[in-house]
């Protein structure tokens, strides 16, 4: 009974992806074009993304899944916590993360003090 429910659901969000994708297309194509420009814009949003999944994303899979199983099989709650720690930490890194070179490139900036220089205190 539930596999018919969720594939229609599997089914409806694909849909929906695709015309999303497709609308995304349309509006990209009426803002830069079908020259040049699109095509750096293009390559620029799609290398990055490349390289994360052929590195990044090959690289947590292959010591995060083998984790994943191990202590499923072996530890008593099933891997529960194993999980739960994992969750934690990607939460915690995908929160502080963002944070930390704004907040870094704030501090050392030189600039920042020729746009606000100091105050000086006049006396009198």
């Amino acid at each position: 009974m539930m596999m018919p429910i969720t594939s229609a659901l599997m089914a409806v969000g694909t849909v929906v992806s695709r015309a999303t994708g497709l609308i995304r297309q349309v509006l990209q194509a009426a803002a830069l074009g079908t020259g040049l420009l699109a095509t750096t814009y293009n390559q620029a949003n799609t290398v990055p993304t490349s390289l994360y999944f052929l590195l990044i994303g090959g690289a947590l899979n292959s010591v995060l899944v083998p984790q994943l199983v191990r202590a499923r099989a072996e530890d008593a709650d099933g891997g529960a916590a194993c999980e739960q720690r994992l969750v934690t930490l990607v939460l915690c890194v995908l929160g502080a993360g963002p944070r930390w070179p704004r907040g870094r490139r704030l501090r050392s900036s030189a600039s920042t003090s020729a746009i606000h220089p100091p105050r000086t205190t006049r006396s009198s």
